[in-house]
């Protein structure tokens, strides 16, 4: 992956150095081709910098949260929850190697494995699942405090 990923920040850095700029921009960036290039390049690397985490970071068991759905994997297929189903993430103990892992705990009772503490992307899911539950939580007792 790491090779495949070079080799497309290679070709799109020679394509921003190879090809044939229009006279317009090369007008207005003074008569300086290789300002336009400079900025084409900056371009490039900026697309390709923000694209990188998206393609690299969906690994296949890798947990995802997206807007007010979660996306995990759970005994062996893929699970869509809405954040209102969930009623709340906290840190358990298991046995090594693991030692720790985040878990989601369902309304209906249920417990599922979120993902391992010592996983890479770990503390800013958790970080970011309690955010928005505690915003919706905060919005159901705000519209329960109207509604009395």
């Amino acid at each position: 992956m790491q090779l495949a990923w070079w080799l497309v920040v290679a070709l799109g850095l020679l394509t921003a150095l190879l090809v044939s700029l229009p006279a317009g921009w090369v007008a207005r960036a003074a008569g300086s081709p290789e300002l336009v290039r400079l900025l084409l390049v900056s371009a490039t690397i900026a697309v390709l910098g923000t694209l990188h985490p998206v393609l690299v970071a969906q690994l296949p068991r890798a947990p995802v949260l997206l807007r007010t759905t979660l996306r995990l994997r759970t005994g062996g297929h893929r699970r869509r929850l809405a954040l209102a189903e969930i009623a709340r993430v906290d840190i358990e103990l298991r046995p090594p190697p693991t030692f720790e892992v985040a878990m989601v705990h369902l309304r209906d009772g249920t417990a599922l494995e979120l993902c391992p503490v010592d996983w890479p992307g770990a503390g800013r899911l958790v970080a970011a699942l309690l955010a928005r539950l505690a915003r919706r939580d905060a919005r159901a007792r705000s519209a329960a405090r109207a509604s009395s």
